[in-house]
C-alpha cells in the first residue's frame, strides 16, 4: 500500500521556510495563540537611537500605532509573516563587517543570560510598512513572548547600507 502524500498548509510553509523553522512544532503550536509584548527597558542610553532623537517626535505617533498592530498578532503571524510587515531576523554573522550595530554595546543590565535567551539574535520590524513615510527600522532582542526594544535606527544605517 502506497504512502498518503498530504499538502502543506500555507503556514506550514511559512514555518519551514522561514529563519524559526528550527523551533520545535509544539512550542509553535503552544505559541498559536500567543501574543507578543514589547518591553522599552533596555533602550540604548545612546541618544541617536533612543527617544532622545529629534526624529521621535515626529515618528512617535507611527511607534505606537505599529506595536498596537504587532501586538494584535500571534506569534505564529509574526514569525511566518513578510519581514516587510512582520519581523525580520538578523544574525551577527550575516551583518557587514563594518555595520555600525556591531560597534554598538548593548545596554549594560541586559545582561549575557538574556543575550543567550535570545539566541544572540537581533529582530527588526519596520516602523513603516514599506517604508512609507519613514524607513525607520526597531531593532531589539526577541525572548518570548517578550520584544525587548534596543535600537530605534532613524536613518536605517545600523545594519545595514542604503542601495
Amino acid at each position: 500500500m502506497g504512502k498518503i502524500k498530504l499538502k502543506s498548509t500555507k503556514v506550514q510553509k511559512g514555518i519551514q521556510s522561514s529563519e524559526f523553522s528550527k523551533l520545535k512544532l509544539n512550542d509553535i503550536l503552544d505559541s498559536k495563540e500567543k501574543r507578543i509584548a514589547f518591553n522599552f527597558s533596555f533602550l540604548s542610553d545612546n541618544d541617536k537611537y533612543n527617544l532622545n532623537n529629534k526624529k521621535f517626535g515626529i515618528q512617535s505617533q507611527y511607534l505606537f500605532r505599529r506595536i498596537h498592530e504587532m501586538s494584535e498578532l500571534s506569534m505564529v503571524e509574526l514569525i511566518v509573516g513578510n519581514k516587510r510587515q512582520t519581523l525580520e531576523v538578523l544574525k551577527k554573522i550575516d551583518l557587514p563587517s563594518n555595520a555600525k550595530l556591531l560597534q554598538l554595546v548593548d545596554h549594560k543590565e541586559f545582561g549575557i543570560k538574556r543575550a543567550n535567551q535570545s539566541r544572540s539574535k537581533y529582530y527588526i520590524f519596520r516602523l513603516c510598512k514599506n517604508n512609507n513615510p519613514y524607513e525607520t527600522r526597531i531593532i531589539g532582542r526577541f525572548i518570548d513572548p517578550v520584544f525587548y526594544i534596543m535600537y530605534l535606527d532613524f536613518e536605517h544605517k545600523l545594519y545595514a547600507p542604503r542601495r
